[in-house]
């Protein structure tokens, strides 16, 4: 394991840094395409995750566009969120039910953990030779 680690290690470093940098860039270019609205988190549900043996939590907000209400599960779900809380929410314009939560968080961390995975690997690769 250690010789496929040694042989591959950078490798795998710089493959997830890009995969990383590329899911965060997608984020952060809907989080500002995205129009911004308010939801209800109307229903909260537990379910069992067999592959991680835990119970994942899922919240369902209500929200409404243009007169229309949508119901949809929400993306990121934190033990902040209970059933009536109000959420700040983002939703694609062209497809009123694709949202995100209005935070930023996510893609830095997205961005900033594929950098370091994609520098990371570099070093690596430049200390082998």
């Amino acid at each position: 394991m250690n010789r496929f680690i040694n042989r591959y290690g950078t490798l795998i470093a710089i493959a997830a840094g890009i995969m990383f940098l590329f899911f965060g860039m997608i984020r952060s270019v809907s989080f500002f395409t995205y129009r911004s609205t308010e939801a209800v988190v109307i229903s909260y549900e537990e379910e069992y995750d067999t592959v991680n043996e835990t119970l994942e939590p899922t919240a369902i907000v209500e929200y409404q566009v243009d007169g229309k209400r949508y119901e949809t599960e929400l993306d990121d779900y934190t033990q902040k969120y209970y059933v009536g809380k109000t959420v700040k929410i983002k939703y694609d314009p062209n497809d009123p039910q694709k949202i995100i939560t209005a935070s930023f968080v996510l893609p830095l961390i997205q961005i900033g953990f594929g950098s370091l995975c994609i520098f990371g690997g570099i070093v690596g690769l430049a200390n082998r030779r």
